[in-house]
């Protein structure tokens, strides 16, 4: 749920080319302020909150085949690292964070992408992307950090009578193989509960009524396995919940120009969570975007979407987002974006662990605002503010809990998901 900054990244350089491939490398070096590092509530007891100085440096490169006619190439690699310091010349609060919050790889990222016969009728793909994050949670219960891996792979077929840029109805049939894995754990830790397997199958139809237009068919299913984690409540620990499921997603609509400025994306569909214990969802997800654009000057967005998704603590969760987001690029080599969205998150009850108090309903503001000065091709200053504001009133009552002191009864030992964080920062990008 981290803001996105894709906005404020510029175009692609041209990249350093031979004959047949191109690289495209970047850089970032770059200061920052964080108001709350491990977005915590504040004035909460077991959780003060922690305000800190980062130095980060980010690095990739993307080669990739030009003008493949047999087998097309694309490989993206990345990292990021961090330096640490207290903001009030102070040591984080709890020594537990003084781990978690220190310095070294913050990231690491990879992506493989390979097309068999690429602008042949049919085409075999095979894609596999993987990130490795060290970097703290929130409301994870007394995991202050987590060293977590993502990994996705798996092949798809695709077919295009007429070619890759001539057809007018394209198919795409794949399959992923997803699993999050949290590495170092210790067994009373509640991240353990969102480690997971997916095996995910989709089928997208499109038909191109107009050459940038299109109708399109979305169809998902998804098996997905939770380990069964125990749960500690009343000085005991008690077997956790199964939460396997198998969504089901089903979406129609129309994406593309509507006008030589305006273009759209409207789907709607229905979607069922088929939880193996428990409650399950079924019910209405879609989306809708519009984009305009005035090139090479303005470009709004503005967007709706109703999304069902899994998630560790619960059965699942309904997500209400809207949004609007600009970039305006000015003379002298400047870009200006925003964004502004509403998150809604309502999480099902089937699951939750035996110490949470009330519904989780979780109401999160988010903002962004950046600014880009390509003084120096292929160099860039970008100044970036980011604000997360959870609204939310959900708690676990530690008191349940067989580690917090029993003579500590007051509303205090109540962890709370709430949460405000500004984060400014300032840097220089290389893109190339």
């Amino acid at each position: 749920m981290a803001l996105s900054t894709s906005a404020a990244h510029a175009a692609e350089g041209p990249g350093l080319r031979s004959a047949r491939w191109v690289l495209h490398p970047r850089l970032e070096l770059s200061g920052a302020y964080d108001s709350n590092f491990f977005r915590d509530a504040p004035n909460e007891a077991a959780a003060p909150v922690d305000p800190v100085w980062h130095l980060d440096v980010d690095a990739s490169a993307r080669v990739a085949n030009r003008q493949p006619q047999r087998l097309g190439v694309k490989l993206e690699l990345g990292a990021g690292w961090r330096e640490l310091w207290p903001a009030y010349g102070e040591r984080p609060r709890h020594t537990t964070r003084q781990l978690e919050a220190r310095s070294g790889l913050d990231a690491a990222r990879g992506a493989l992408e390979l097309a068999i016969m690429p602008r042949a009728p049919v085409t075999l793909g095979v894609e596999a992307r993987a990130r490795y994050s060290d970097e703290p949670v929130a409301d994870r219960l007394f995991d202050e950090g987590f060293q977590r891996l993502d990994v996705e792979a798996g092949p798809d077929f695709r077919f295009r009578p007429g070619g890759a840029d001539r057809g007018a109805v394209s198919m795409t049939l794949g399959y992923r193989f997803a699993m999050v894995r949290f590495l170092g754990l210790e067994p009373d830790l509640g991240t353990a509960r969102g480690q997971k397997d997916t095996h995910k199958a989709r089928l997208v139809t499109r038909w191109h009524f107009f050459p940038k237009t299109a109708a399109l068919l979305d169809a998902r299913v998804w098996v997905i396995n939770y380990p069964e984690v125990s749960d500690a409540a009343q000085n005991a620990s008690l077997p956790g919940p199964n939460k396997d499921l198998t969504p089901v997603r089903v979406e129609a609509g129309v994406e593309g120009l509507l006008t030589p400025r305006l273009s759209a994306t409207v789907k709607g569909g229905w979607s069922h969570s088929f939880n193996a214990s428990g409650e399950s969802y079924q019910g209405l997800i879609g989306r809708l975007e519009l984009d305009y654009r005035l090139e090479p000057r303005l470009t709004l967005r503005a967007g709706y979407a109703r999304e069902l998704d899994d998630d560790a603590y619960a059965n699942f969760y309904t997500l209400d987002r809207v949004f609007v987001a600009g970039t305006l690029a000015l003379p002298a080599r400047v870009q200006l974006s925003a964004r502004l969205g509403y998150d809604y998150l309502d999480y099902s009850e089937t699951s939750a662990p035996r110490y949470a108090v009330g519904d989780r309903v979780e109401p999160v503001l988010r903002a962004e605002v950046a600014a880009r000065w390509a003084f120096a091709e292929p160099l860039s200053l970008v100044a970036r503010w980011s604000m997360e504001d959870n609204r939310s009133d959900f708690a676990y009552d530690l008191r349940l809990r067989p580690d917090v002191d029993p003579v500590l009864l007051d509303d205090q030992q109540l962890e709370r998901t709430s949460y405000t964080r500004h984060v400014v920062s300032l840097g220089v990008e290389l893109a190339y």
